[in-house]
């Protein structure tokens, strides 16, 4: 018998459900947004912020605090977004939020509905934090504003929300700069243990060599080669494909079982995104050092499917984020 289990059935053709098919279809006929790359990225974050761009973020939530927080230059803080729980109850730990956008676009307010929801179901305090974007600010400038800040809640969360620092999560390359913020925090602070990480369809070995990459299709939709391409050398302009073995970059390549014990890690993909391989690879190593490693295959999700209102599997992707941040909440 197999020592690693693969549900292969989330992977076959059958498996995509009538809904999902319709919507893949549909954005497949939609005209596509002109990409920043040739439009110049001040036009694009403008149509971002003016929502004329096909896939559009939620709306804001007042219920947003706002925060700034220190970073390791005094004389630049970070700003954050703060949701609380609804209720009365307790706050029953900190959890990190690290937003996507192919390190170039959106921010702290990006994904305000989750953010909210997870605060409510989980009874956490969501910090979301505003880390500094491509290509004004390349690698390694991002990361350090998101390890900043994990280090201040690291040593201040207890003071300040009466609950610890517990879960660090992000998605796309929110999910990147989350996992490489909780192997920085194993470094940095070794007796600081999280509950938990979530890491939504992230690369993780900024090389493009996992195989759904390579073999990408000519129709692959809203993550693409040539986005993973700009993007990426947005964030490390000029660098080598091996200069991005170095861990600080593709967490793929650091030495997990030095780090261990690490906290228990959520991989969520869909089966139509290129980054597939790069959850099912980094969540097998995950697995390897006797580290708790849940991956969730949704057959027929588009990259980014829990972020945009309208996407099928959006209410399957917010449900098992929460289950995951209960079950790990004691």
């Amino acid at each position: 018998m197999s020592d690693l289990f693969v549900n292969s059935s989330k992977f076959r053709p059958e498996a995509v459900g009538k809904e999902a098919r319709e919507m893949i279809n549909a954005i497949k006929s939609m005209p596509l947004d002109q990409p920043w790359w040739e439009i110049g990225m001040p036009e694009y974050r403008r149509r971002t912020a003016a929502g004329e761009l096909n896939y559009k973020p939620r709306l804001l939530n007042d219920r947003a605090q706002h925060l700034r927080l220190p970073s390791r230059d005094p004389s630049r803080p970070i700003r954050c977004r703060l949701f609380t729980p609804a209720s009365y109850g307790p706050v029953k730990g900190v959890m990190l939020h690290i937003h996507g956008g192919g390190y170039t676009v959106f921010g702290s307010d990006f994904q305000d509905s989750l953010l909210a929801h997870i605060a409510d179901i989980s009874c956490l305090a969501v910090v979301s934090v505003e880390y500094r974007l491509a290509p004004e600010h390349p690698f390694p400038q991002g990361p350090e504003d998101c390890y900043d800040v994990a280090e201040w809640l690291a040593a201040n969360a207890k003071l300040h929300y009466d609950a610890e620092l517990s879960f660090i999560a992000g998605s796309s390359t929110g999910a990147h700069f989350s996992a490489l913020t909780a192997l920085h925090l194993r470094k940095a602070r070794p007796d600081f243990h999280l509950r938990g990480l979530v890491l939504l369809y992230g690369m993780y070995n900024l090389t493009y060599s996992a195989p759904s990459i390579v073999n990408a299709p000519d129709d692959a939709i809203i993550c693409t080669p040539d986005a993973l391409k700009y993007t990426t050398e947005a964030f490390i302009p000029g660098l080598t494909l091996e200069a991005r073995h170095d861990p600080a970059i593709s967490p793929f390549y650091a030495d997990l079982q030095a780090l261990s014990p690490l906290p228990p890690a959520l991989f969520i993909c869909g089966t139509e995104d290129i980054l597939i391989d790069e959850s099912v690879f980094f969540g097998s190593k995950w697995m390897m050092v006797n580290s708790e490693s849940v991956v969730k295959i949704f057959p027929g999700a588009l990259h980014g499917f829990i972020d945009f209102e309208g996407m099928p599997f959006m209410r399957g992707g917010w449900d098992a984020v929460t289950d995951f941040l209960v079950t790990h909440t004691a």
